[in-house]
């Protein structure tokens, strides 16, 4: 295999062709032109590699080809022969959508640089690279695994596993025999066929591909997969605030997976008997959509409510419906304009507020803070208040929610925490549009999404604008 009557001169005026392979302790891949090799190489895994997914060894034989025979295949077009199909599906799909805790996201970071076709082929039709990965030479090539080797160490340390929630998660599924059976497949690699996957997981088959175990907990994406044992305990965690179906759905969708999640979360909300007697009636009305804001906590609206004979001032910003209750101890100008000052100390100063024409809300001593802190004061149509119909949205939602929390005993602002990181129909939620990043909760969430990231304003402005025409052309 190594002298010069077996390999081939490279042509660089003839494509490339990798097949790769990896086994339990070893990477094999063999460069070909028309069938023939042009050079071998292998490499055993080091210990911290030989813990990873099978799927996760596949796609590290893949980088390790193109880099070991780089003077080969860079700047230019190259076929990777795999026999691993899943590597193949993930090759497909955007590397946002690779999930992070495999390092197969990491993996194929640096295959970008390499442009590359990966096609399945079966074992027995690359036996060369399949030996080699068993037969390897003792050489591990650091430099290929020193970065992996952090990045293992990174991802689990990123786990808080000071959380309670997740500490229990850890025990659920080390004491629940299909996830026992799940994570062992994970680990060693799914099967080729349907068939011949075990019974107990077969429902997890069509996620095969996004599925990994980190530090004893199965993740799809950043997602935590639930087990049985917790799954009611959840869907009561993420319904604490008693929303719809729609925001419970996208709640539980941003931080939980396990399969017909959407259907048993459903059917909860729909059997909920406190829902039922709290729904409003079905009103139809001509809508006007006001424009969306170019940017957070530039147009805010107000109003002023009662529950159970105590006063509250809602505060609510028009682009990522995120809002604010104060209890207010009387009802005063001054109170009021307390409350506004704080909110704008902490989120900034605004370019319009609105609100209806109420005593509070249109003194002379409102109008002066409107000109102290540079703001244009609007109000509503004398008399129509639905003319202001974000607000009232926003002070419906918060009345139901501290209705239900009343009854049902639990704490109101834990319900306003879950509303606020429930994402809307943009795809953020009204913490994430407004600070960048999702906000702290009693469900368990990883360190990683709970960093502040980057949104793109300009999308979810044209996002919000056409769900507003949307829903106007619905209610005609």
């Amino acid at each position: 295999m190594t002298k010069a009557p077996v390999l081939a001169y490279y042509d660089p005026k003839k494509p490339v062709t990798l097949q790769v392979d990896s086994s339990a302790r070893g990477l094999g891949c063999t460069c070909l032109q028309d069938g023939k090799p042009i050079a071998f190489a292998s490499k055993n895994l080091t210990p911290t590699e030989r813990g990873y997914a099978q799927i996760e060894k596949e796609t590290l034989a893949i980088l390790h080809g193109l880099r070991r025979f780089k003077q080969y295949c860079y700047a230019r077009h190259n076929k990777v022969e795999s026999d691993s199909k899943p590597v193949v599906s993930v090759m497909k799909k955007e590397i946002c959508r690779a999930t992070p805790r495999l390092h197969v996201q990491r993996l194929l970071l640096q295959i970008q640089q390499f442009d590359i076709e990966v096609v399945h082929f079966s074992g027995k039709s690359i036996p060369v690279a399949d030996t080699l990965s068993r037969h390897f030479v003792k050489d591990t090539y650091p430099e290929l695994s020193d970065g992996l080797d952090v990045h293992v160490h990174t991802v689990i340390n990123s786990l808080p596993v000071s959380d309670g929630k997740l500490q229990d998660l850890r025990l659920s599924t080390q004491q629940d025999s299909q996830f026992q059976t799940l994570k062992q497949t994970i680990i060693d690699g799914w099967p080729e066929s349907r068939h011949e996957c075990p019974n107990s997981i077969l429902e997890f088959w069509n996620h095969r591909d996004e599925l990994s175990t980190v530090n004893d907990i199965i993740f799809r994406s950043q997602t935590l997969v639930i087990p049985s044992s917790l799954r009611t305990e959840m869907i009561n965690a993420v319904y604490v605030g008693h929303m719809v179906v729609n925001k419970t759905l996208n709640r539980a969708k941003d931080i939980m997976f396990w399969p017909d999640m959407v259907k048993q979360v459903t059917n909860h909300v729909l059997a909920c008997p406190l829902c039922l007697t709290h729904r409003a009636s079905n009103v139809k009305e001509s809508i006007n959509p006001h424009i969306v804001p170019k940017r957070p906590w530039q147009h805010i609206a107000a109003d002023l409510f009662t529950l159970d004979g105590r006063d509250y001032l809602i505060t609510a910003d028009v682009y990522s419906n995120y809002f604010e209750v104060d209890a207010l101890p009387e009802t005063k100008s001054k109170t009021v304009i307390r409350k506004l000052t704080m909110h704008m100390a902490r989120y900034g100063q605004v370019e319009t507020l609105k609100s209806n024409n109420g005593p509070l809300l249109s003194s002379e001593e409102f109008q002066k803070f409107a000109s102290d802190w540079n703001f244009k004061y609007v109000t509503s149509s004398p008399g129509y208040s639905r003319s202001n119909g974000f607000i009232e949205k926003m002070v419906s939602i918060a009345k139901k929610s501290m209705k239900k929390c009343h009854e049902t005993k639990t704490d109101p602002y834990l319900a306003f925490l879950e509303y606020r990181n429930t994402p809307l129909n943009c795809g953020y939620s009204p913490a994430q549009l407004l600070m960048g990043r999702r906000l702290k909760s009693i469900l368990p969430t990883t360190n990683e999404q709970l960093k502040p990231s980057f949104i793109n304003y300009k999308s979810v402005k044209k996002s919000l604008q056409e769900n507003k025409v949307t829903q106007k052309e619905l209610l005609r």
